[in-house]
This record gives C-alpha cells, sequence and structure tokens, in this order.
C-alpha cells in the first residue's frame, strides 16, 4: 500500500497524505473467516435504554484479530481490509483458521 499525495490546489491538500487501499480485495470477506458482531442497540443487561440514540443499523460482521496474521505471499489467498476495522489490512489465507 502506497501513500497517495494530492496536487495542491487548496491549503488544505497542500498537506494531505492518505494511504491508497486501491489494490485491497473489494469482494465479500470469507464466510468461514468472520463471526457476528453482536449489538446492544443502547440497552443495558435488564434491557432498559442507557444510552440514548442508539439502536437499529445494518447486520454486521467482524473478523477477529487472532485470525488477522500475516501471511507469506505463497500462502496468501487475497489482501483485504477488515470488515468492522480501519486499521492496516493482513494476507487472508484459508487455512489460517484457529
Amino acid at each position: 500500500m502506497a501513500l497517495k499525495q494530492y496536487r495542491p490546489i487548496t491549503p488544505s491538500l497542500r498537506q494531505l497524505v492518505i494511504v491508497d487501499r486501491s489494490e485491497l480485495w473489494k469482494g465479500k470477506p470469507v464466510k468461514t473467516l468472520t463471526q457476528g458482531l453482536t449489538k446492544s442497540g443502547g440497552r443495558n443487561n435488564t434491557g432498559r435504554i442507557t444510552a440514548r440514540r442508539m439502536g437499529g443499523g445494518h447486520k454486521r460482521v467482524c473478523r477477529p484479530a487472532s485470525w488477522l496474521t500475516v501471511c507469506s505471499a505463497t500462502a496468501s489467498v487475497a489482501a483485504s481490509r477488515s470488515p468492522a476495522r480501519t486499521s492496516a489490512p493482513s494476507g487472508r489465507s484459508l487455512n489460517d483458521r484457529p
């Protein structure tokens, strides 16, 4: 992943450098490497609303951090980002299941 720099058209673009994620795999994550992400909807253990304006939303999945191991180039299937994180991607292999 390379760093992407912008032409200084405006003062804010002069300092902007972002990570270029164009080479990442854009398909869905492998279902066997993911698990459901549980949400509380702003409710505590008694079921009462404790955090306002939370709830609903689309069903989401998460790839656990223990499976985010960097593989060698020969064993890696594809480099992809985790569906529930904004951290750096890792190589993913179907043989890296716990």
